[in-house]
């Protein structure tokens, strides 16, 4: 994991290879668990030879070795974990990033009962809404879908394809006024329950 070679690393410190920023943190969260103060692996970020910074999971314990007290320690690399989670929290930053700027309208609904979780500012714009007065709320106690039989024949194809594009349909704002629109969604898990997203234009 390091690159160095036994001789390169035996008789010098161990916390050579640790990133300078956490060997604070090592020095400290190793005392913790030799001490019996800490039973679970700590995290923290290592220089391989090649200067590459792999991140670390690591235990310590206290051994006799060759008649002398030690600390024997297992180390793993946690690496691609760390970064599948920074990539997720970058996917997910550009998703909030997207949904609230974008200018088509972007709504999160519970499949079955078309409760709103979540609307973006153009929805509430362009239907006059808070969004006091549709969070929490119906898309049928709100009367969005100008004919309420498109919602039920939506539904039904949402759960058998998980997907529906480009539908064409009528909403009606708080006014009054019938918008006519272009209308997509997908089935996605949101929590336990299954939730659309959709886009409508």
């Amino acid at each position: 994991i390091s690159g160095f070679n036994e001789k390169e690393l035996l008789g010098t410190e161990s916390l050579k290879i640790v990133l300078p920023e956490d060997r604070d943190r090592v020095r400290n969260n190793a005392i913790q668990m030799l001490k019996g103060d800490r039973h679970v692996p700590y995290e923290h970020r290592v220089v391989t030879k090649s200067g590459e910074i792999r991140w670390i999971i690591e235990t310590v314990t206290s051994i006799h070795y060759k008649n002398r007290r030690a600390v024997l320690g297992y180390f793993m690399d946690h690496t691609e974990h760390e970064r599948a989670k920074e990539a997720l929290s970058l996917s997910e930053d550009k998703f909030r990033k997207a949904f609230r700027s974008s200018p088509d309208w972007f709504v999160i609904s519970t499949l079955e009962d078309g409760f709103y979780i979540d609307v973006n500012e153009a929805f509430l714009h362009t239907t006059g809404y808070s969004r006091e007065e549709v969070i929490g709320h119906t898309s049928t106690e709100l009367g969005i879908w100008a004919q309420p039989e498109d919602r039920i024949e939506m539904t039904k194809v949402l759960k058998e394809q998980g997907a529906v594009r480009n539908l064409e349909a009528r909403f009606r704002t708080k006014s009054g006024d019938i918008r006519h629109v272009l209308w997509s969604a997908e089935v996605i898990d949101y929590g336990e329950e299954k939730c659309l997203i959709a886009v409508t234009r």
